[in-house]
């Protein structure tokens, strides 16, 4: 019952057009918990569970960019910081922000863990 039920928000949260961030955090903590309770009961197919593995991991460096791009921001507006090195600090924080779209995009692309779910 408790898979079933953490699948039906899976499948409710993946079936949404273009996932934003907040939604995208919702999913990520849904996913880890799903895998890892059918991990511990040794439920589940060896292939679905890699391929849910795969998505987890990437949902894991998307949170990793966006918390390191939110403190990154955060220090840059309130330290006193070198006007050299704040332009190196902007030019990381940009590429940063744009690893965290190109990792939003992947995973809203990611159709093989969908089919997992829908």
């Amino acid at each position: 019952a408790f898979i079933a039920k953490e699948k039906r928000k899976i499948s409710k949260l993946i079936l949404q057009n273009s996932l934003k961030p907040l939604n995208l955090h919702d999913l990520r903590k849904i996913v880890k918990t799903d895998l890892y309770t059918k991990k511990s009961l040794h439920s589940g197919d060896k292939n679905e569970l890699e391929i849910e593995n795969n998505f987890q991991e990437l949902l894991g460096k998307w949170h990793d960019c966006r918390t390191i791009n939110n403190l990154l921001e955060k220090s840059i507006v309130k330290k006193n910081i070198r006007p050299e090195e704040l332009k190196q600090l902007l030019q990381i924080n940009e590429e940063i922000r744009a690893n965290t779209r190109q990792l939003s995009e992947e995973i809203n692309n990611k159709v093989e863990f969908k089919n997992l779910f829908v």
